[in-house]
C-alpha cells in the first residue's frame, strides 16, 4: 500500500489520532493495532448511512488566520 492510500484508509487516520494523543495527551479513543489492521476499527465505525466528520476548525493557538479576508478564498466562495 502506498502513503498516500494508508493515508485515506482507516489505518491513516488511527495513526494520526494516535500521534496526537502522544503529543497533546489521550484525546481520541483509538488503540494501536487500529494502525495496522483495517478490522480493528470496523467495530468502532459509524452504522449509519452517512459518517460526518468536521474539518471546519483549525488548531492555531488562538490566533486568528483571515482566510475569508484573502482574495482566492472569497472569489472561491462566491462560485
Amino acid at each position: 500500500m502506498d502513503r498516500r492510500s494508508f493515508m485515506a484508509s482507516s489505518m491513516g487516520m488511527a495513526t494520526a489520532f494516535l500521534a496526537s494523543n502522544m503529543v497533546y495527551g489521550k484525546h481520541w479513543q483509538v488503540e494501536e493495532i487500529e494502525t495496522l489492521d483495517a478490522a480493528a476499527s470496523e467495530e468502532k465505525w459509524p452504522k449509519g448511512e452517512f459518517f460526518i466528520f468536521d474539518v471546519q476548525t483549525h488548531f492555531t493557538n488562538g490566533i486568528p488566520l483571515g482566510f475569508r479576508n484573502m482574495e482566492f478564498i472569497r472569489i472561491w466562495a462566491s462560485i
